[in-house]
C-alpha cells in the first residue's frame, strides 16, 4: 500500500524534498540539499531505491555558456524519502539533458543537446553510477538531442532530436528519433527517421500495454502519434499528428513551443505541456510578451489509439517546463519554470516559478486545486517529479 508521496523538485541548485498531500492538493518542505552546479535532469529507479541527478553549470539552449561543471550524482533514497549521497559523482564533458535507465537497472543513459551524443553508465549492484562505457563508434543522435527513453521490454534506446527552425540565412536541421540496441554493453545504431520540415519532437512516452507512442513537438507544438516497431524503432510519418494548442494563432511566436508529455496509468487519457516565455520591454521592466502557457488533456481511443482533445486548462504560471502525475493517479502537479512580471494597468504583477497542483477526475480531465510559489530569487525550476514511500 502506497503510504506517503514525496515530491522531488530542482530549483537552480537546491534539490528540494517536499512531503505531497495528494487530497488537498499542498506540499510540505522537510528537506533541503545544496549542489554543486544547476540540476538538470534526475529519475528515480523502478524500486525507489536510488535518485540518479545531472547537474552543470552551463547555460541552457544552443547558445548558452558551456560552463565547467557538469557530473552525474546518485543519492539513496531512505524510508523518510530524504537523500543520501550514494558513492562518487562522475563528471562529464558537457551539459546534460536527460537521463533513462533501463528495466534491470544495468545502466544509466545521458542525453546531451550540445553535441547529440549519449553516454551509457553502469549501475553497481549497491546503485553506485560508474564511469561512461567507452564504445568504439561513439553514438550520436540529431540536432538538439532532447530525451533519451529505454523501449519497455524492449533492449532498446530511442532519441528524440529537436532540431532547429532555419534562422539567418543557416538552413534548417531536421527533427529526428534515433533507435540504438544495447545487447552486448554498446550502443549500436538500429534506425534513423527525420520529421517533416518545421516539425521538432521534444519528449515522448508509451503506452502502457499498446505498441504506441505519443510525441510531443517542440517545434510545431503538436502532438503526434506512431507505431513501436519490435526492435524499438518508432515509425514515421505518425499515425495521427493533433493541434495542442487552444489557440493555433499563437504558432506565429517565435517562442510559443510543445512541452512535456505524460500518459495516465489506465492508458486512456493523455497529457501535454503548451508553453511560452517571450518577453518584451515594458515601462520599468520585460514583461510577458504573450503566448499560451497550458495544458492540454487527450482521450485516447482504445482501438486505434488516436487522441481526442477534451481540455485546455491553464498552468497558473509561465513555461511549464515538467509535470508529472502522483502514484495515486488522482493528482498532476505542474512545475512552471520561470518568475515573470505581467503588465496590470497602472501596476505590474509578477507571476512566480511555482508548483501547481491539478486534481484528476474519473474522466481525465484537471481541476486547478492549488500552488506553492518559490523564492522570486532568479533560480528556475528545471525538474520535478513525484515518489512513493
Amino acid at each position: 500500500m502506497l503510504n506517503r508521496t514525496i515530491l522531488y523538485a530542482a530549483h537552480g541548485e537546491r534539490l528540494l524534498q517536499y512531503m505531497l498531500d495528494s487530497l488537498e492538493g499542498s506540499v510540505e518542505l522537510v528537506n533541503e540539499l545544496s549542489l554543486e552546479a544547476n540540476i538538470q535532469f534526475a529519475v528515480v529507479d523502478a524500486c525507489r531505491q536510488h535518485l540518479y541527478v545531472a547537474i552543470s553549470d552551463a547555460g541552457a539552449g544552443k547558445l548558452g555558456a558551456k560552463g565547467s561543471v557538469h557530473a552525474l550524482k546518485a543519492y539513496r533514497i531512505l524510508p523518510d524519502g530524504s537523500l543520501e549521497i550514494w558513492g562518487q559523482s562522475v563528471p562529464l564533458a558537457e551539459r546534460p539533458i536527460h537521463l533513462a535507465i533501463d528495466d534491470q537497472r544495468r545502466y544509466l543513459f545521458v542525453a546531451y543537446n550540445q553535441s547529440a551524443f549519449l553516454s551509457m553508465h553502469p549501475i553497481a549492484d549497491d546503485g553506485g553510477v560508474e564511469p561512461a562505457v567507452e564504445h568504439t563508434c561513439l553514438p550520436k543522435a540529431g540536432t538538439f538531442t532532447h530525451q533519451v527513453m529505454v523501449c519497455p521490454m524492449r533492449r532498446a534506446v530511442i532519441a528524440l532530436a529537436r532540431g532547429n527552425d532555419e534562422v539567418e540565412g543557416k538552413a534548417e536541421e531536421l527533427g529526428s528519433v534515433h533507435t540504438f540496441s544495447f545487447e552486448d554493453g554498446q550502443l549500436k545504431l538500429v534506425g534513423e527517421n527525420f520529421f517533416d520540415s518545421g516539425i521538432g519532437p521534444r519528449h515522448l512516452v508509451f503506452h502502457p500495454v499498446q505498441p504506441w507512442v505519443y510525441v510531443a513537438l517542440e517545434r510545431g507544438n503538436k502532438l503526434s502519434m506512431h507505431y513501436l516497431h519490435e526492435d524499438g524503432r518508432v515509425q514515421l510519418p505518425s499515425k495521427f499528428q493533433v493541434e495542442a494548442l487552444r489557440d493555433p494563432r499563437y504558432l506565429t511566436l517565435k517562442k510559443q513551443r510543445g512541452g512535456v508529455i505524460q500518459i495516465h496509468p489506465n492508458g486512456r487519457f493523455l497529457y501535454v505541456s503548451n508553453r511560452s516565455d517571450a518577453v518584451i520591454r515594458g515601462r520599468r521592466h520585460e514583461v510577458f510578451a504573450g503566448g499560451e502557457n497550458s495544458m492540454a488533456v487527450f482521450e485516447l481511443d482504445p482501438v486505434t489509439g488516436e487522441p481526442r482533445l477534451i481540455q485546455h486548462v491553464d498552468t497558473h504560471g509561465i513555461e511549464a517546463r515538467t509535470f508529472s502525475i502522483d502514484p495515486t493517479g488522482n493528482m498532476l502537479i505542474v512545475a512552471n519554470q520561470k518568475s515573470v512580471w505581467l503588465e496590470a494597468g497602472a501596476n505590474d504583477r509578477r507571476l512566480l516559478a511555482c508548483l501547481a497542483f491539478f486534481q484528476i477526475g474519473e474522466q481525465g480531465m484537471l481541476n486547478f486545486v492549488g500552488k506553492h510559489e518559490m523564492p522570486d530569487d532568479g533560480r528556475w525550476l528545471l525538474w520535478m517529479d513525484t515518489c512513493a514511500i
